[in-house]
C-alpha cells in the first residue's frame, strides 16, 4: 500500500482523504469484480470537478489504471448522494459510495498539513467503515 500511495502522491501532488478514498475505492473494485486492471475495467466516478472531492478521481485512477486519456474513466457531478464510483468489468458492475463516517473524517480539513493527516485517518480506517458497496445495473 505504502508504494501505490507514494505513486499516487507522485501523480496528485500531495496526499488527501479524498486522494486514499478513491485509491482504497479502486482496489475494493478490482477485489469484487476481479479485474486486472488498465483496459478491462470503465469507471464512472461521481465526485465532480472541484477539489477536494475530485481528487477521489486521480486515486481511481492509479488505483483501477482507467484513465481520461483511455477513455474508460469518465467523471460526473456528485449529485445530491455521497461521492462514489460505478465499476464495470467482465460484464458485472458495483457502486461503490463513501459512508458518511468517512466523510467525517475529513471535516475541519484546512491546508496540506490538515489534508495529510486525515489521510492517514482514512488509511487506519476499514472498508466497511469507509464504504457502501452494492450491484449496479
Amino acid at each position: 500500500m505504502e508504494e501505490l500511495i507514494s505513486r499516487a502522491v507522485a501523480f496528485h501532488g500531495h496526499p488527501g482523504p479524498f486522494l486514499v478514498f478513491g485509491l482504497r475505492m479502486g482496489l475494493l473494485a478490482r477485489r469484487v469484480l476481479g479485474f486486472a486492471g488498465h483496459f478491462d475495467v470503465e469507471v464512472h466516478a461521481f465526485t465532480g470537478t472541484e477539489p477536494p472531492i475530485s481528487c477521489m478521481a486521480d486515486g481511481l485512477q492509479v488505483s483501477t489504471g482507467a484513465t481520461l486519456g483511455k477513455g474508460n474513466i469518465r467523471i460526473s457531478p456528485a449529485g445530491s448522494g455521497p461521492p462514489r464510483a460505478v465499476f464495470r468489468a467482465g460484464g458485472n458492475a458495483v457502486e461503490i459510495a463513501l459512508t458518511p463516517r468517512a466523510l467525517e473524517a475529513t471535516k475541519g480539513m484546512k491546508g496540506r498539513e490538515a489534508a495529510a493527516a486525515a489521510a492517514d485517518r482514512v488509511l487506519e480506517m476499514s472498508d466497511d467503515e469507509l464504504f457502501h458497496i452494492r450491484d449496479a445495473e
